[in-house]
């Protein structure tokens, strides 16, 4: 009986443990976002922010990238 008991706390743990792995991913997928949109702010506060525009050409197929200067933006705050 004891033996059981034990086993069956074990496979709760193991359950709880991947849980909390996925929750742990879910939140480092947020806090790279966060800090992406951070850079992008802080570009945007010095005056350059770098677009890379990514469309696909009809004739040939490929993905390639359009524009990717630095831009000079105007502050209109």
């Amino acid at each position: 009986m004891r033996n059981s008991s034990l086993l069956i706390n074990l496979a709760k743990a193991i359950g709880r443990l991947v849980v909390s792995y996925k929750e742990v991913q879910s939140l480092a997928g947020y806090t790279t976002l966060i800090h992406e949109m951070e850079e992008v702010l802080n570009d945007l506060g010095e005056g350059k922010y770098r677009r890379i525009m990514v469309t696909q050409e009809p004739a040939s197929g490929d993905i390639t990238a359009k524009d990717n200067k630095p831009k000079q933006i105007k502050n209109e705050f």
